[in-house]
């Protein structure tokens, strides 16, 4: 009988699945490898073919979860409008997916987000690369300003900079909504930042 053919990239997918919500409710310290490999119908040897220890597999799980959220948001943008119009639709769209995302998500965010901070505060190995989501974030927003200014509809401003600010206040806004959902309404205070950040980069 021939053996059955496994697709890695599934089988990769079902391990990280698995791993998700056992993460969020141990927390990184507390998650073995052994009960993610119970929950996901494998042997524990099983997921060392596919992540090299258990940081690796704590960055796949994040991972997936940027690339899904980051997929959603990109989708939804408007393919033709105007870089004004986008950076309204984007804004718009990130709550939503905030909204949107399962709870377990947000807990694992929060815990790779506090142990790669720790790590790089304490200048100690960092096996966490929060930096490629950071950046991609950043190349978007400094893209639609330079087009705006380009098209002489924004001013000329450190693109850079406006960047990094828009990244940090959306970081600081949802930890303002997740720690008081009862007094803030996401998508009401991302469209005042919206208009906050548009005023602010019109010519």
């Amino acid at each position: 009988m021939a053996p059955k053919i496994v697709n890695q990239t599934e089988r990769k997918k079902q391990i990280i699945l698995a791993a998700i919500p056992i993460i969020a409710s141990r927390g990184i310290n507390q998650t073995r490898i052994e009960d993610i490999a119970s929950a996901a119908l494998i042997g524990k040897g099983t997921i060392y073919e596919y992540f090299s220890s258990k940081e690796d597999l704590f960055q796949g799980c994040f991972h997936h979860v940027m690339q899904e959220f980051f997929l959603l948001v990109d989708q939804q943008l408007p393919p033709s409008e105007s870089p004004e119009e986008i950076i309204r639709s984007l804004f718009q769209n990130i709550g939503k997916q905030f909204h949107s995302l399962p709870p377990e998500y947000f807990f694992i965010l929060s815990d790779i987000w506090m142990a790669a901070s720790k790590a790089t505060f304490l200048d100690q190995e960092n096996p966490y690369d929060l930096n490629i989501y950071l950046r991609q974030f950043r190349n978007l927003i400094v893209d639609l300003i330079q087009r705006g200014i380009s098209a002489g509809t924004f001013r000329k401003v450190n693109v850079h900079y406006y960047s990094v600010l828009a990244g940090a206040i959306f970081d600081g806004l949802v930890l303002h909504w997740i720690l008081d959902k009862k007094s803030l309404d996401m998508m009401t205070a991302l469209k005042e930042f919206s208009e906050m950040f548009l005023n602010s980069v019109r010519a």
